[in-house]
């Protein structure tokens, strides 16, 4: 017979289904017809979606997102497995990186659990944290939206969508693996747990490498986490343990290929420079305070409890951890580097259980201690509804679905041996070049497309036709373009009366896709 708490538990489980159900509405509507993303930041995925495709033709990865061309240095263990699926079985690249999805949401729910269960006994506290583990979106920004504020607050929506796992599992899926793992390792290097067999000792090293490799934020809060914690555990008992360090050392090695890759090739410098977040420190503060002040009020009990104070001989060493970490990830928000708000990636499961922690040690009474639990768990209510609104807003916008214009021409260019760059007419069309043709495109990627705004207007006025000839050429140059990709809806009569001897137009429906003459005398070197 089921209780209570489970029908609760089934609940929380199917709603955090329903959610990621929600964010996958494109892919399910539209299958794999469609764009190939998903989630509120779709163009990251594109970027995915071209590692997966290059990873599976020549197993390294370069930037497919700039003419220029760079090296084949970048080596990622989910890219490249699913770049294997698709070249040895044909499976489609969307399908492929596809694959990861029930691994990710499995892992997610796994570790959120069984973090969860080392410290809360079974009850009503255990389920509350699975829900703000896998449900927690800040309330603050639905709020400052209905007060017609949010505009005006960047960094709270940066910081909201980071704490939020149902934001991460629309598209992520390399952060939510390394997410989930990193309070496995956690768990596992516990010596309260007992001697540690080779195999396991092995184990651990090995997730604690793939969660650096993966997502190198969760990387450094795995291995700053731990060396905390035993730094603190080796000050109240004098006893080193050199063993646990050691089983994190190897997240060291993935850290140093990426500062490697961002030091000497150019195009990771680029973007390593371009996905720096200027953080508002101010407004940051503020932001933070308001979004994660509804779980770090009760949190900050918790720190007061004698598991964790000074004055106990020694506290448990998984306690300390769990109360390192948050603290942690937030300092590591203020350091110089790229997209630091990442480090907050599961948050959301130490603040709940400590959260839930510091409620338990309130002198209240049975009932009210239920209602305190049932008011913490009620402030799910408003970020998600407004996480739910902004998929319905974002999902409206077109980008998603893809005409069957659009789908021959792109199958034209995938399928046309002539080498060459594909100049496309909106951010939409090239972020979808590199995995859809395998060809460089000239623009598409905020981070990855060097001058990308000043690029993106570029390219307006020369499909426009309000470029000089000369000008026009000499961007058909810069751009290294073979092909030139005229969207539904651009009137390239203009372009085409400009360039009726260099270019030879090839309509598909409402899509214009021509082919740049080789006698033009330019640079075709490059794509493909």
């Amino acid at each position: 017979m089921l209780t209570a708490q489970r029908i609760a538990l089934v609940s929380v489980l199917g709603v955090f289904i329903a959610l990621v159900t929600l964010g996958f509405e494109p892919i399910l509507q539209h299958g794999l017809d469609g764009a190939g993303a998903w989630g509120l930041h779709y163009f990251d995925q594109m970027q995915y979606l071209a590692w997966v495709r290059e990873a599976g033709d020549s197993l390294l990865i370069s930037n497919t997102f700039d003419v220029a061309g760079s090296a084949n240095d970048f080596l990622h263990p989910m890219f490249l497995l699913s770049g294997l699926v698709h070249r040895l079985t044909g499976l489609e690249v969307t399908a492929s990186y596809l694959l990861w999805l029930p691994v990710a949401l499995s892992l997610t729910i796994f570790a959120a659990w069984r973090f969860g269960a080392r410290f809360l006994a079974a009850g009503w506290g255990r389920v509350a944290a699975l829900a703000v583990a896998l449900l927690w979106v800040p309330p603050a920004p639905a709020i400052a939206a209905l007060a017609d504020r949010y505009e005006h607050s960047r960094e709270w929506l940066t910081i909201g969508d980071e704490l939020s796992t149902p934001y991460w599992t629309s598209g992520y899926l390399p952060g939510v693996i390394a997410g989930a793992l990193l309070p496995i390792v956690v768990l596992g290097l516990d010596p309260g747990r007992g001697r540690r067999s080779k195999r396991v000792s092995a184990g651990l090293a090995t997730l604690a490498l793939l969660i650096s490799w993966l997502h190198p934020w969760q990387g450094i809060v795995l291995v700053g986490v731990v060396t905390i914690t035993e730094g603190f555990s080796f000050a109240r008992t004098r006893t080193w343990r050199p063993s646990t360090l050691l089983l994190v050392a190897p997240v060291l090695l993935p850290l140093a290929y990426y500062a490697l890759l961002s030091r000497l090739d150019p195009a990771w410098r680029y973007a390593h420079q371009a996905s720096h977040q200027e953080l508002l420190y101010g407004e940051f503060v503020v932001g933070a305070i308001l979004i994660i002040g509804p779980l770090a009020v009760p949190a900050l009990i918790a720190y007061r409890t004698p598991a964790i104070a000074y004055r106990t001989p020694a506290p448990k060493w998984r306690d300390v951890a769990l109360r390192v970490w948050p603290p942690l990830a937030l300092l590591l928000v203020f350091l110089p580097g790229p997209a630091p708000s990442h480090y907050l990636l599961m948050l959301s499961l130490p603040l709940g259980i400590l959260a839930v922690q510091g409620i338990a040690t309130l002198r209240m009474s049975p009932a009210v201690r239920a209602m305190a639990l049932a008011v913490l768990v009620s402030l799910l209510v408003p970020g998600l509804a407004r996480l739910a609104h902004r998929y319905v807003v974002v999902y409206d916008t077109g980008f998603f679905s893809l005409a069957e214009a659009e789908r021959s021409a792109f199958r034209s260019l995938d399928r046309n041996r002539t080498q060459g760059a594909v100049l496309a007419s909106s951010r939409r069309t090239g972020s979808m070049i590199p995995y859809r043709t395998g060809r460089l495109t000239y623009t598409g990627g905020v981070v990855w497309t060097p001058n990308f705004v000043e690029r993106e207007d570029r390219v307006e006025r020369f499909f426009a036709g309000r470029m000089a000839t000369r000008d026009a050429v000499a961007l058909l140059t810069q751009a290294r373009a073979r092909f030139l990709f005229a969207d539904c809806g651009v009137d390239t009569s203009r372009l085409e009366a400009q360039l009726r001897h260099r270019v030879t137009a090839r309509p598909f429906g409402c899509v214009r896709l021509f082919e740049v003459r080789s006698e033009a005398g330019r640079l075709h070197n490059s794509g493909g």
